[in-house]
């Protein structure tokens, strides 16, 4: 499993040292939601604006300048052609904020994008745990009133609307929303918008007083995003809005959804189904069918079974994981043969 974490931005600098960029992506690592542990690595899209010049892009502990670059995470392009450009595995450090720097060697350096890697693999035990971002603003988004606007960077958000659409799902999942922002003056703020049923997600809306950019998360927003199977029957279009507390300029750099999922399950998972006698509440002998097949669609028939006249029937199922992952019965039948090859048939309901 591969992981991206965007943190460069579309920017140029003729600076000859590292420097951080203008509108800085900010990015923080929690080993504790990654199960394997991940193999990180540092890439960028750059150029330089002049044949022969070089440009540098490498990941930094965040901070006022660029002081503690990141082992082995510098990466360089020379020449005017963009290129992107992978770093060797690099080791991040549990509880740390990270940013990209940028320098040239001369003239104009130019960066489009940045990313953090997180590859997982796990042949025996699977992927256990891991942490997602489902990005909403990638580049510069400011406000300048009291009144929230929206972005209209929609992401789509589909955790159990349509199984064949499906975004999330499988095990456990907690959700956060987080930006990189700051404001020119008073308090700056963002919150997370369904713009589908256009209202604010409940506890999603997070401030700043700093004037210059920190990282900002909300608490758990889990128990109030929108989940579907009862109430919904489309994805729904999320948004980030911004305002300030007067005409001071909120400004954000970037913003995502945080999906930390864990006890995804690295069983092999066993449905079943069978009739079930509702008047009597027994099991019908012999009834029921299962599959073990994944991500396929399987029409299963049991044996003749026996019925009583006078009772009534209900399909029950039931699955064997113990990680919350999701199945679906698309449809259950009673299947009725009749025949007499002397006398035919005389009677039948229908």
């Amino acid at each position: 499993t591969q992981t991206q974490v965007e943190v460069g931005g579309n920017e140029t600098t003729t600076a000859t040292s590292y420097t951080n960029l203008t509108n800085k992506k900010i990015w923080r690592y929690d080993s504790s939601k990654f199960s394997p542990a991940p193999t990180a690595y540092f890439e960028a899209v750059i150029s330089n604006d002049t044949a022969g010049q070089t440009t540098y892009a490498a990941l930094y502990t965040d901070g006022a300048t660029c002081s503690s670059q990141v082992s082995g995470s510098e990466v360089s392009t020379t020449g005017t052609t963009w290129s992107r450009v992978r770093s060797s595995g690099i080791s991040l450090t549990d509880g740390t904020d990270y940013t990209v720097c940028v320098k040239a060697s001369a003239n104009t350096a130019k960066i489009a994008n940045s990313k953090i890697v997180l590859e997982q693999t796990d042949a025996t035990n699977g992927i256990r745990a891991v942490e997602l971002y489902q990005m909403q603003v990638n580049s510069l988004l400011t406000d300048a009133d009291a009144t929230y606007s929206s972005s209209y960077r929609y992401t789509s958000f589909n955790p159990g609307i349509n199984p064949t659409q499906s975004s999330f799902e499988g095990g456990t999942f907690t959700y956060y929303y987080e930006a990189t922002m700051k404001t020119s003056a008073g308090t700056g703020y963002a919150t997370l918008y369904n713009a589908t049923s256009g209202t604010a997600i409940t506890g999603g809306e997070i401030t700043t007083a700093s004037t210059t950019y920190s990282r900002v998360r909300s608490g758990d927003i889990t128990a109030n995003m929108p989940y579907g199977p009862s109430s919904l029957s489309q994805a729904q279009d999320m948004d980030t809005q911004a305002k300030n507390s007067a005409t001071n300029t909120t400004s954000l750099a970037s913003s995502w959804v945080i999906i930390q999922v864990s006890n995804l399950s690295n069983v092999t998972n066993t449905i079943y189904a069978e009739l079930y006698n509702l008047t009597d509440g027994v099991s019908v002998t012999g009834s029921e069918v299962s599959t073990a097949t994944a991500n396929t669609t399987t029409r299963l028939r049991s044996p003749s079974i026996t019925l009583t006249t006078g009772k009534e029937y209900v399909v029950r199922t039931k699955t064997s994981s113990t990680s919350a992952v999701p199945y679906y019965v698309y449809n259950s039948k009673i299947v009725l043969e009749q025949t007499d090859a002397t006398n035919g048939i005389r009677a039948v309901e229908l």
